[in-house]
Formats: C-alpha cells, structure tokens, sequence
C-alpha cells in the first residue's frame, strides 16, 4: 500500500477497515521496492490475510534478497519468480484450524486431521451437488439431458481446480439463501399439515415405546420435586 499503516491508531484502523470491507479504497503502492539484506527501505504497508504483515524478509534461493522490486497498484510484477516474501500476520479458515490441532495432545499430527476432514468434505459435496443437479435436470427438461449435464459438471471440476472460483461461490451462496424463501413460505402455508404430522408421530412413537414415555414421565416428576425442594 501507498504510505505506511498502524493498527494501533484508531484513524489508520478505520481506514484499513473500510478497506477490507470494501466500503472505500486506498492508495496502492506503484514503483520500484529497495530491498537490502532483505528488508524493504521504503516505508510502505504490506497487507496480508486481512491484516498488516510485520517483520517482512523477502528471500531468494534461501538468501536474503538484495535489489530492486517492481509493483503496480499493489502487486509485483517483472520480478523473479523465486521470490518468497515471510512475516507474520493473522490467519483465518483452514490454516488457523490447523494450527489450533496441533495444539491439542495430538501434536503435529493433529494437522493431517483437517487435511483429511477438507477431503472429505470437499468429495462429499461435489457428489450432492451432482445429484441435486440431477434432479433439477430431470425434473426441468427429462432423464435423457442427465447424461450431457453430468459430463458439463466434470468438466467445470476440473477446471474449478485450478482458477479463481471466487464469483461462482458468491452466486452458489445467494442461491442456496433464496431457496430459504419458497420453504420458509411453504412451511407458512402448511404450518397445519406440519402441525399435525408432527402429532402423528409423536403419537406412533409414544405406542411403540411405551418405556421412553414413562422414562420421559418419571424424570418430569423428579425435575418437579426437585424444583419444589
């Protein structure tokens, strides 16, 4: 960024958060960074994970870097590719999740947990997304367009793998909000059919276990002389 930041100054923090928010802009920085003993010379802000970077050592090869960095609007460019920018800054998803297990009595390997849970995850999302699609064709234009839509879904995973999904995750977030809003009418509309199937069940259940009722009775009774005591 243009000119240097202090989180600790409330006038710098609320510019920085409009920032992040997106509710106004900042100058960024253009030109030509000094770097000796990899150190930056000029007295500029680095911003890294939503927060200000602190003690940045620029490296190449594993050796400190000395020379000359380019940057337009706020990002480097025409400089070697080999070029590894370290500090500190905040973390947030899935690197703060993994450091916090390794906190725990599982120690380093307590990362491989969250690896494995992404995986997971991401394989058990990608299978019900592709059978809410499948539905959604065959309801909408017959079973005999599943087939073209399945190989249309492959293709965009793989590509999805690789480049910037950002605005596809925004419009899949909106969509999966407004599907709340035909459902949350329709429960409007039937609240009597729920209602009473609710009661039917509760009814079906009491018969079939009887000891889960008296249970559900005797802790009721117990709770009430409690209270009374």
């Amino acid at each position: 960024m243009e000119g240097s930041y202090n989180e600790d100054s409330a006038e710098d923090a609320a510019v920085l958060g409009d920032y992040l928010n997106k509710k106004s802009d900042i100058p960024l920085f253009s030109g030509n960074l000094t770097v000796i003993d990899g150190k930056i010379q000029n007295i500029n802000s680095i911003l890294h994970a939503r927060s200000l970077a602190e003690n940045v050592i620029i490296s190449k090869s594993g050796e400190l870097y000395n020379g000359e960095i380019a940057v337009a609007n706020g990002s480097v460019t025409n400089s070697p590719n080999d070029l590894i920018f370290s500090g500190n800054s905040l973390i947030h998803s899935a690197p703060l999740t993994t450091i916090a297990y390794t906190q725990s009595f599982l120690g380093d390997s307590g990362k491989y947990i969250v690896a494995l849970g992404l995986l997971l995850f991401a394989f058990s999302t990608a299978i019900a997304w592709s059978y809410y699609g499948d539905r959604a064709i065959t309801y909408l234009v017959g079973a005999k367009y599943v087939m073209i839509y399945r190989i249309i879904y492959i293709v965009a995973f793989f590509f999805a793998s690789f480049i910037d999904t950002t605005i596809i995750w925004n419009l899949s977030m909106l969509t999966v909000a407004f599907m709340t809003v035909p459902n949350l009418i329709g429960l409007l509309i039937l609240h009597k059919e729920v209602k009473s199937t609710i009661g039917e069940y509760w009814v079906g259940f009491r018969k079939e276990y009887p000891e889960k009722k008296e249970q559900s009775i005797k802790a009721n009774r117990s709770r009430d002389l409690h209270l009374s005591e």
